[in-house]
Protein backbone atom coordinates (compact mmCIF):
# COMPACT_ATOMS: atom_id res chain seq x y z
CA UNK A 1 0.00 0.00 0.00
CA UNK A 2 2.75 2.82 0.89
CA UNK A 3 4.37 2.10 -2.55
CA UNK A 4 0.61 3.18 -4.25
CA UNK A 5 1.03 6.10 -1.53
CA UNK A 6 4.07 7.31 -2.84
CA UNK A 7 2.75 8.22 -6.16
CA UNK A 8 0.68 10.48 -4.04
CA UNK A 9 3.63 12.05 -2.37
CA UNK A 10 2.69 12.91 1.18
CA UNK A 11 3.92 14.15 4.13
CA UNK A 12 3.83 11.09 5.56
CA UNK A 13 2.42 8.20 6.91
CA UNK A 14 0.27 7.32 10.59
CA UNK A 15 0.83 3.68 11.69
CA UNK A 16 -1.03 2.52 14.77
CA UNK A 17 2.03 0.39 15.99
CA UNK A 18 5.62 0.17 16.58
CA UNK A 19 6.00 -2.88 14.64
CA UNK A 20 4.24 -0.92 11.69
CA UNK A 21 6.23 1.99 11.33
CA UNK A 22 9.52 -0.35 11.40
CA UNK A 23 8.11 -2.27 8.62
CA UNK A 24 7.36 0.96 6.70
CA UNK A 25 11.32 1.69 7.37
CA UNK A 26 12.37 -1.69 6.50
CA UNK A 27 10.36 -0.72 2.61
CA UNK A 28 12.49 1.63 2.36
CA UNK A 29 10.26 4.83 3.65
CA UNK A 30 11.81 7.55 4.02
CA UNK A 31 8.84 10.06 4.57
CA UNK A 32 8.24 10.69 8.57
CA UNK A 33 6.05 7.91 10.18
CA UNK A 34 3.74 8.89 13.40
CA UNK A 35 3.30 6.10 15.14
CA UNK A 36 -0.56 6.49 16.82
CA UNK A 37 0.07 3.97 19.95
CA UNK A 38 0.79 6.06 22.79
CA UNK A 39 4.85 6.38 23.58
CA UNK A 40 6.51 5.28 26.47
CA UNK A 41 9.88 5.91 27.82
CA UNK A 42 10.47 1.90 27.46
CA UNK A 43 9.87 1.94 23.79
CA UNK A 44 11.74 5.30 22.96
CA UNK A 45 14.80 3.33 22.21
CA UNK A 46 13.24 1.16 19.24
CA UNK A 47 10.94 4.67 18.20
CA UNK A 48 14.50 6.33 17.60
CA UNK A 49 15.99 3.03 16.66
CA UNK A 50 13.55 2.79 13.55
CA UNK A 51 13.61 7.13 13.28
CA UNK A 52 9.73 7.53 14.11
CA UNK A 53 7.87 10.09 15.54
CA UNK A 54 6.15 9.04 18.43
CA UNK A 55 2.63 10.42 19.98
CA UNK A 56 2.80 11.91 23.78
CA UNK A 57 0.49 12.33 25.79
CA UNK A 58 1.45 14.07 29.06
CA UNK A 59 4.07 15.84 30.61
CA UNK A 60 6.26 13.14 32.41
CA UNK A 61 6.78 11.47 29.04
CA UNK A 62 7.26 14.75 26.87
CA UNK A 63 10.00 15.69 29.60
CA UNK A 64 11.49 12.07 29.16
CA UNK A 65 11.67 12.38 25.43
CA UNK A 66 13.02 15.42 25.51
CA UNK A 67 15.68 14.28 27.98
CA UNK A 68 17.60 12.27 25.31
CA UNK A 69 18.90 16.02 24.26
CA UNK A 70 19.80 15.48 20.34
CA UNK A 71 18.84 11.44 20.38
CA UNK A 72 15.22 12.50 20.55
CA UNK A 73 13.96 13.22 17.72
CA UNK A 74 10.61 15.18 17.15
CA UNK A 75 7.19 13.89 18.85
CA UNK A 76 2.93 15.11 18.13
CA UNK A 77 0.81 15.62 21.08
CA UNK A 78 -2.30 13.79 21.20
CA UNK A 79 -5.19 15.85 22.57
CA UNK A 80 -8.28 14.04 23.91
CA UNK A 81 -11.66 15.89 22.56
CA UNK A 82 -13.66 13.03 23.83
CA UNK A 83 -12.80 9.75 22.66
CA UNK A 84 -11.28 9.78 26.35
CA UNK A 85 -8.81 6.68 25.27
CA UNK A 86 -5.29 8.61 25.51
CA UNK A 87 -3.55 11.67 25.22
CA UNK A 88 -3.78 14.92 26.77
CA UNK A 89 -7.42 16.25 27.44
CA UNK A 90 -8.36 19.81 25.78
CA UNK A 91 -9.39 21.46 28.45
CA UNK A 92 -6.37 20.70 30.71
CA UNK A 93 -3.67 21.41 27.60
CA UNK A 94 -2.77 24.98 29.77
CA UNK A 95 -0.83 22.49 31.89
CA UNK A 96 1.25 21.16 29.44
CA UNK A 97 2.74 24.78 27.93
CA UNK A 98 5.78 24.42 29.56
CA UNK A 99 6.72 20.93 28.54
CA UNK A 100 5.68 21.84 24.98
CA UNK A 101 8.06 24.56 24.55
CA UNK A 102 10.71 22.70 23.25
CA UNK A 103 12.30 22.28 19.41
CA UNK A 104 11.12 18.53 19.15
CA UNK A 105 7.69 19.38 19.38
CA UNK A 106 6.57 19.18 15.79
CA UNK A 107 2.74 18.54 15.55
CA UNK A 108 -0.33 17.58 17.39
CA UNK A 109 -3.81 15.57 16.73
CA UNK A 110 -6.83 14.08 17.72
CA UNK A 111 -8.89 11.10 16.97
CA UNK A 112 -12.40 10.63 16.62
CA UNK A 113 -14.61 8.07 18.56
CA UNK A 114 -17.41 8.33 16.08
CA UNK A 115 -16.52 10.46 12.89
CA UNK A 116 -19.26 8.66 11.00
CA UNK A 117 -22.38 9.82 13.51
CA UNK A 118 -24.51 12.83 12.09
CA UNK A 119 -25.05 13.95 15.72
CA UNK A 120 -22.74 16.69 16.85
CA UNK A 121 -20.12 14.54 18.86
CA UNK A 122 -17.41 15.40 15.71
CA UNK A 123 -18.56 19.10 15.38
CA UNK A 124 -17.62 19.47 18.70
CA UNK A 125 -14.56 17.18 19.10
CA UNK A 126 -13.59 19.57 16.48
CA UNK A 127 -14.21 22.48 18.25
CA UNK A 128 -12.76 21.21 20.86
CA UNK A 129 -9.17 20.11 18.95
CA UNK A 130 -9.21 24.07 17.47
CA UNK A 131 -9.80 25.97 20.65
CA UNK A 132 -6.86 24.02 21.95
CA UNK A 133 -4.53 24.36 19.26
CA UNK A 134 -4.84 28.33 20.13
CA UNK A 135 -3.59 27.69 23.59
CA UNK A 136 -0.09 26.06 22.56
CA UNK A 137 3.07 27.67 22.57
CA UNK A 138 5.05 27.57 19.21
CA UNK A 139 2.68 27.77 16.71
CA UNK A 140 3.99 29.07 13.21
CA UNK A 141 1.83 26.66 10.33
CA UNK A 142 -0.85 24.53 10.64
CA UNK A 143 -1.96 21.60 8.51
CA UNK A 144 -5.11 19.41 8.51
CA UNK A 145 -4.45 15.58 7.77
CA UNK A 146 -7.26 13.48 6.92
CA UNK A 147 -8.01 9.99 6.75
CA UNK A 148 -9.14 7.64 3.81
CA UNK A 149 -12.75 7.66 5.51
CA UNK A 150 -15.99 9.23 3.14
CA UNK A 151 -17.77 11.47 5.54
CA UNK A 152 -16.42 13.28 8.22
CA UNK A 153 -16.37 17.23 10.12
CA UNK A 154 -17.12 20.06 8.37
CA UNK A 155 -14.28 21.78 9.30
CA UNK A 156 -12.32 23.88 6.50
CA UNK A 157 -8.89 24.02 6.39
CA UNK A 158 -8.65 28.07 7.52
CA UNK A 159 -10.41 27.00 10.70
CA UNK A 160 -7.57 25.10 11.54
CA UNK A 161 -5.04 26.01 9.60
CA UNK A 162 -3.98 30.12 8.83
CA UNK A 163 -2.21 29.51 6.04
CA UNK A 164 -4.90 27.43 4.67
CA UNK A 165 -2.47 24.49 3.37
CA UNK A 166 -3.51 20.83 3.79
CA UNK A 167 -2.00 17.50 3.07
CA UNK A 168 -3.66 13.95 3.40
CA UNK A 169 -2.55 11.14 4.73
CA UNK A 170 -4.11 7.31 4.74
CA UNK A 171 -5.09 6.67 7.98
CA UNK A 172 -7.24 3.63 7.61
CA UNK A 173 -9.50 4.11 10.55
CA UNK A 174 -11.18 7.35 12.08
CA UNK A 175 -9.89 10.74 10.98
CA UNK A 176 -7.39 13.07 12.80
CA UNK A 177 -6.16 16.14 12.33
CA UNK A 178 -2.77 17.72 13.24
CA UNK A 179 -0.98 21.03 13.33
CA UNK A 180 2.46 21.22 12.42
CA UNK A 181 5.02 23.53 14.47
CA UNK A 182 8.09 25.34 12.86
Amino acid sequence: MSEALEALDPWGYGVATLEEGAELRDAGIARPILVFLPGRPDLFDAVREHQLTPALGDAPTIRAWCARGEQAGSFHLEIDTGMGRSGVRWDEIDALAGALDVPQFEGCFTQFHSADRQDGTTELQCARFVESVARLPRVSDSRMLSSTTTSGPSVSNSQVSPSGSSITTAWPSAPWWTRTFG
